[in-house]
């Protein structure tokens, strides 16, 4: 009677232990082929966002130009963030500046939500910097130290750009082009000179 029971007991283990085997064929084959119907992720988050921010500064008027490409991630997409009320759009009134303009756009063969804003430099020399720079004041003329550097991006994916009225009076960092200075790598430090705001 013992060694029926026993013997019982060991074929209901190897039924189990077959049982368990097959499904997790079943599961291996299923897992791969639910990989391979998976879109590709891309390699950094980086590939996501890309973010153009232009400043001019003329006299005591500042004017606002970004433009950002964000893929549709964690519910915002260009087209969703893209409309005056916007907390992105918004975000030139940490410079003084009111939403002029905020619209989705072709820039550079893909689709950005542009907004642009102007406002008044001295609200702008009071604010912070929601776009990673600091705009102070400096004699007559305005000091700008920022990074385009972030959490999320790689250099190249954001892009800063300062045209003074006055001139660029000194610069660590970026490329200087007539009255305008670009930077897309790293943190910088610059000094401009607003000019009399009269053409």
């Amino acid at each position: 009677l013992v060694a029926g029971l026993s013997a019982d007991t060991e074929a209901q283990n190897l039924a189990v232990r077959g049982f368990i085997a097959r499904v997790g064929a079943v599961l291996a084959v299923f897992m791969l082929a639910f990989s391979l119907l998976m879109p590709a992720s891309p390699a950094h988050t980086s590939d996501s966002i890309r973010i153009w921010v232009h400043v001019k500064i003329d006299g005591d008027k500042i004017y606002i130009s970004s433009k950002t490409h964000a893929l549709n991630q964690h519910g915002q997409s260009t087209r969703s963030m893209c409309f005056k009320d916007s907390t992105h759009a918004k975000q030139v009134n940490y410079l003084g500046a009111e939403v002029t303009k905020a619209e989705v756009e072709q820039y550079q063969g893909i689709e950005v939500c542009a907004v642009e804003g102007v406002g008044s430099l001295k609200k702008a020399l009071q604010g912070d910097g929601p776009y990673g720079f600091v705009l102070k004041a400096d004699g007559d003329n305005v000091r700008v130290t920022g990074s385009v550097r972030a959490a999320v991006t790689y250099d190249g994916n954001i892009i800063h750009s300062f045209t003074f009225a006055g001139g660029i009076v000194s610069h660590e960092g970026g490329q200087v082009d007539g009255n305008t200075i670009t930077i897309n790598t790293g943190d910088y430090k610059l000094v401009g000179n607003p000019g009399s705001g009269k053409a």
